[in-house]
C-alpha cells in the first residue's frame, strides 16, 4: 500500500460535479415489491413513494418504473402475519436531490410498507452512470447456440470431407499429429 501525500492528491484529476445545495445530496432508492399486487396497485404504490419523497422537498431526477423480474434468490416477507418466499417481484429506481436529514424517515416509510420486500437507498452522483450497451457490426455479430442448425453443421462437414478416400497410415499420421500440437 502506498502512502499518499497531499502533494500526491492534489495532482489527481478531480470529476466536475454538479453543485448541489448545503444540506442536500443526490440519491438513489432501489426496491422490490411483493409479486402478489395487480400492475395497477404496483404504480399506485410508485406514485406513493414518489409523491412522499416530493413532499420531502425532493427533487426527481430519473425514474424506473416497477416491472416485473425474477429475483437471484428466494426472499422472505411477512404479508398479513404470514411468511411467504418470493422468487420474483417488482423492481423500480427513483433518483433524486433530497435534504439528508429526510432520508432516515424515508427508510422509516418503505420499512414500514408491507408490499415492499427489500429497499436499498445509496448516495450517487447526478449523472447517468448506467453503461451503454454495446453494438455489434455484422463482422463481429455475436452468434448463439440457439442459431446454429444441424443440418448447416452437416453440410460443412461433407465439404471438408469431399475428396479422395485416406488410407490407415494417412490418417493416423495426421491425428498423431494434431495429438502432438
Amino acid at each position: 500500500m502506498s502512502e499518499t501525500s497531499p502533494e500526491t492528491l492534489a495532482e489527481k484529476p478531480e470529476v466536475a460535479k454538479v453543485a448541489t445545495p448545503e444540506g442536500r445530496d443526490i440519491y438513489e432508492v432501489s426496491f422490490w415489491m411483493i409479486p402478489l399486487l395487480t400492475e395497477d396497485e404496483a404504480g399506485a404504490l410508485f406514485a406513493d413513494i414518489k409523491a412522499r419523497l416530493e413532499k420531502d422537498g425532493a427533487e426527481i431526477i430519473s425514474e424506473e418504473k416497477p416491472a416485473t423480474s425474477g429475483i437471484a434468490y428466494d426472499m422472505l416477507a411477512i404479508v398479513d402475519g404470514k411468511r411467504h418466499y418470493f422468487n420474483t417481484g417488482y423492481f423500480g429506481v427513483v433518483k433524486f436531490e433530497g435534504d439528508t436529514d429526510k432520508i432516515a424517515e424515508l427508510e422509516a416509510f418503505l420499512k414500514s410498507a408491507q408490499q415492499i420486500i427489500r429497499h436499498l437507498v445509496v448516495k450517487t452522483v447526478r449523472e447517468n452512470t448506467l453503461a451503454p450497451k454495446r453494438l455489434y457490426t455484422e463482422e463481429k455479430e455475436k452468434v448463439s447456440r440457439g442459431d446454429i442448425k444441424k443440418e448447416d453443421l452437416k453440410t460443412e462437414a461433407k465439404e471438408e470431407t469431399s475428396g479422395e478416400p485416406i488410407s490407415e497410415e494417412e490418417l493416423d499420421k495426421t491425428i498423431d499429429e494434431l495429438v502432438t500440437e
